[in-house]
């Protein structure tokens, strides 16, 4: 017998209707909050919308995947602002076009603060991405992370979260220098991230409230601070219970760039560091509720990446395969929206390939990529076709 072989897995049903139906609706940029509760109406069909050709997603091996992780480091550099003389130097660009242009925002810039870091890591390179780094690091001085948003809003707790995580990685790439900054944003989420009532009307801060958790008790393990990990687990219980009301919003409360897998992430990576067992029996059933991936919707891309981020978390507390395969079927989804082969990551799908977006591109790289750098074969090899003997014969 003699098989042709191949090195594609693919995903093309859910795709395939991904990338057709979603096209109908429209996207805006990034609208800072200007009260407590959130909707997500769909806009109809805009000017930059496209209907895209059907893409295959990226051959599923570690070269591709390390490639793609390349190609949005560069990307996020054409995002930053490098004019010395303006006020928003080192800042991170929404993303492509006039419109998303205009907006540079403090979690944008250390969420690619993060990227580039991962970068220094895992290629053992400080250099190439180190004047970017610095001049990222201006922009948050101007403005930081806890000050994004008056005490207790959602907006300056997201931030802080982001803060945590790039001053982590940043010290462990580089040097402590940027400590303060990440102490401000830890003690900024212990003292506003607000109660999390099972029956709150906010949609959106149950999620806010699980990354913060998250984020907080994983800079409680980095910094030694019991009283960090103390809070982070209050929170969580908080975020399980809101879970627990109701796991529906672990597929139903999609809104603004986060779902239900953010509060997921939250509980299993605060909860779960703590008490692994306990919280593994409880995410097992909880888990069946949760998405793989979302349906149509603005920012639709953030929340898949989120999910798969949910995924890999579970994986890693559980180990059960197939939270994996779930994470890796989003990756290659998104992947495949990058059909100019830039680097960047629309953040709905069907956006035109000019209109990709800074944070969702980094979101794809620290939550998707690099946490599957190591379980990735080297090469993945699969039987395409049957050469011989032909099928056509007795």
């Amino acid at each position: 017998m003699t098989v042709q072989i191949c090195s594609r897995k693919y995903f093309l049903i859910t795709l395939t209707f991904l990338l057709g139906w979603n096209s109908l609706y429209a996207t805006t940029p990034m609208i800072l909050p200007t009260d407590s509760l959130w909707s997500d109406p769909l806009d109809p069909l805009g000017p930059n919308r496209i209907i895209r050709p059907i893409v295959l997603p990226p051959d599923r091996d570690l070269d591709n995947y390390i490639g793609q992780f390349e190609l949005i480091n560069q990307f996020l550099t054409t995002m930053q602002e490098d004019d010395p003389e303006d006020d928003e130097f080192g800042g991170i660009h929404e993303g492509e076009g006039d419109q998303l242009w205009r907006i540079v925002e403090t979690d944008n810039t250390q969420e690619a603060i993060r990227v580039w870091c991962e970068y220094a890591l895992y290629f053992d390179d400080i250099e190439t991405y180190r004047d970017n780094i610095d001049a990222a690091w201006v922009y948050t001085d101007n403005f930081p992370a806890w000050e994004e948003s008056a005490d207790g809003e959602m907006y300056g707790l997201h931030n802080s979260g982001w803060g945590l995580i790039a001053e982590m990685r940043y010290r462990e790439a580089y040097d402590d220098s940027r400590r303060e900054y990440g102490i401000n944003c830890a003690d900024h989420l212990v003292e506003h991230t607000p109660e999390i009532t099972v029956d709150m009307q906010d949609r959106l801060m149950p999620l806010v409230a699980g990354w913060a958790a998250g984020t907080l008790y994983h800079y409680g393990l980095f910094e030694e601070n019991g009283g960090y990990l103390e809070r982070a687990l209050e929170i969580g219980a908080e975020v399980k219970a809101w879970i627990d009301e109701d796991p529906d919003r672990l597929n139903r409360n999609e809104i603004w760039a986060l779902c239900g897998g953010t509060a997921m992430w939250g509980v299993l990576n605060s909860l779960g560091q703590a008490d692994s067992t306990e919280t593994a029996d409880w995410a097992i059933e909880r888990l069946e509720s949760m998405d793989v991936i979302a349906g149509n919707g603005r920012w639709n891309s953030s929340w898949n990446i989120w999910y798969a981020h949910a995924w890999i978390a579970a994986e890693e507390l559980i180990g059960d395969e197939e939270y994996m395969d779930n994470a890796e079927v989003i990756v290659d989804s998104l992947l495949a929206l990058d059909t100019d082969r830039d680097g960047g990551i629309p953040a709905t799908i069907g956006d035109a390939d000019n209109r990709d977006q800074a944070w969702v591109t980094a979101y794809t790289a620290w939550m998707g990529l690099t946490n599957l750098f190591e379980i990735l074969p080297e090469v993945d090899v699969a039987m395409g076709e049957l050469l011989s003997p032909t099928l056509d014969r007795p």
